[in-house]
């Protein structure tokens, strides 16, 4: 049923600061419209529903203030219609019992439905009083009826009640009750849809962004890209796992030695342990930022590291190395932004959302304010999970991802004879490239393919303490012994320090017992 109320009221210098409207729903829901003042402007109000009743503040300046004043008010009643003997009653308390105040005249004028006509004696008014139940006035009009009762005591009230006939009424629709629906708790879908909208649009932007990379030799890494950052652009994720793939690749291109020695000891996380000798770096191969701290978490100021001196010191230098390669793949372009930044402005935002919610929903009296409060909570989590479905990589960044496909593939098909040309031109090939076929998972088809042509190819920057390489060069058994380094590496940077050597005990007191052998090997 829709309604339209007409209040007149003399302020008569109240000293109110607001004026109340409290409308009866002992069986049915009130859905609220416009508050409107006599001349139709629009008046602020707030509404709270209660236990058979909806409070609406009309006014919240009626302090000090006297006279008559008009306020309208429409909204929608819903189940006010009841089976009594076969046919549907409309029955509906126009002033309510919880009005603390004195009413002049109530008058109700009722619209029956289009084409729907009441049976005589069917419209019936009634006015409560202590005594119970006494008669109002009632008049059939042309198209409608009015019910009128004067001079209400807190309290009282006018009740009116239609027989309508069989069949008028039909229960609510499955569109009715998805309407009703709707309309009482819509903020619970725009809310969250105004946050998937804004991050579309934001997604939309962000995977526009970039040119186009250099053209590319299948033989070489794309775009001149670092191992760690080849694994890091594939996965879209700065992992441990390629980060070790460093300690390999600097050793290669000649900053430091590797030497392979055996470990003993209960704590140590394998029977062998690394020693690594700083060399003067060489000119003609800056270092990026991270490769710079990566050293400097290595040796410190020393020129001698041992691998497992570095269990529990070398975790404190891993975000800031795992920062540092995000901010390298952003400058050349191949990342759109650091993804840990990501996911802390987004998380941040969504907790803020998410808080918001709570707050909201747990002062919210209205459905409307609960839709915002449970639409703010799921508009929360929708973005702090968005960084995950966000492109990472812009559009050459995509681009170069194509590029170390087939490089990979290079390295996992190369032929014979292209490897021996290639070992023409660079016989550091199988060597330089051997980083690049660890963090691409390839190591083993390349060093098989390069076991079977050229098979001599000892190198100086990895060696063994018990010098295996001097009964003969397998490149298959070599690639296995570098790539059990990196994992033993990828173990080291992330375990915690041993309870008894520390890393402040062994800056103190030296090395650990494992670590001694013969040097003369």
């Amino acid at each position: 049923m829709a309604v339209k109320e007409s209040i007149e009221v003399d302020l008569d210098s109240s000293h109110r600061s607001s004026f109340y409207r409290i409308i009866p729903a002992e069986h049915a829901s009130i859905k609220l419209g416009e508050v409107t003042d006599g001349r139709g402007h629009a008046v602020g109000h707030a509404t709270t529903d209660h236990d058979g009743s909806v409070s609406v503040r009309l006014d919240k300046h009626t302090h000090g203030r006297s006279g008559y004043y008009r306020y309208q008010v429409t909204y929608e009643a819903r189940g006010v219609c009841r089976e009594e003997k076969g046919r549907p009653v409309m029955h509906w308390n126009v002033v309510g019992h919880d009005w603390p105040m004195k009413v002049k005249k109530a008058e109700f004028v009722f619209y029956p439905p289009s084409g729907v006509s009441i049976p005589e004696g069917g419209f019936r008014a009634y006015k409560t009083e202590e005594e119970g139940r006494v008669p109002a006035s009632v008049r059939a009009l042309s198209g409608h009826y009015l019910a009128t009762a004067s001079n209400l005591g807190p309290g009282e009230s006018l009740i009116v009640e239609a027989d309508l006939p069989p069949g008028t009424v039909a229960g609510a629709s499955i569109l009715d009750r998805a309407r009703w629906l709707l309309s009482d708790w819509y903020l619970l879908l725009v809310v969250p849809l105004l946050a998937m909208a804004g991050l579309w649009v934001f997604r939309a932007i962000r995977s526009q962004i970039g040119g186009d990379p250099d053209e590319q030799d299948v033989w070489e890494p794309p775009a001149g890209l670092r191992p760690v950052e080849m694994g890091t652009l594939l996965d879209q994720s700065c992992d441990v796992s390629d980060m070790s793939v460093t300690l390999v690749n600097l050793a290669v291109r000649g900053f430091y030695t590797i030497r392979e020695i055996p470990a003993s000891g209960y704590f140590s996380l394998s029977e062998r342990d690394y020693e690594l000798k700083k060399l003067a770096p060489p000119t003609d191969d800056p270092l990026k930022d991270y490769e710079l701290l990566y050293i400097e978490a290595l040796f410190g100021n020393g020129l001698t590291a041992y691998l497992s001196n570095l269990q529990g010191g070398f975790r404190q230098f891993l975000p800031q190395i795992k920062k540092n390669v995000y901010r390298s793949l952003v400058k050349e372009g191949f990342l759109v932004k650091d993804p840990e930044m990501d996911r802390t402005i987004f998380g941040t935002l969504g907790f803020l959302l998410l808080a918001s919610g709570i707050c909201v929903l747990f002062t919210a009296d209205t459905n409307d304010l609960k839709g915002l409060a449970l639409g703010l909570v799921i508009a929360g989590i929708v973005v702090a999970v968005a960084p995950r479905f966000f492109p990472l990589r812009t559009k050459k960044g995509r681009k170069v991802v194509n590029q170390i496909q087939d490089f990979a593939d290079t390295l996992k098909t190369a032929r014979g004879d292209e490897i021996v040309e290639k070992m023409k031109q660079d016989p550091f090939i199988f060597h330089r490239l051997l980083p690049y076929a660890i963090v691409l998972g390839v190591f083993e088809k390349w060093a098989a393919a390069c076991q079977e042509h050229v098979p001599d190819m000892s190198p100086d920057w990895f060696q063994f303490h018990d010098g295996r390489l001097a009964e003969g060069f397998s490149s298959r058994d070599f690639a296995r012994d570098v790539w059990i380094a990196t994992k033993l590496a990828s173990l080291t940077f992330t375990a915690p320090p041993p309870r008894q050597f520390s890393d402040h005990t062994v800056a103190k007191f030296g090395r650990r017992p494992e670590q001694e052998h013969d040097d003369e090997h």
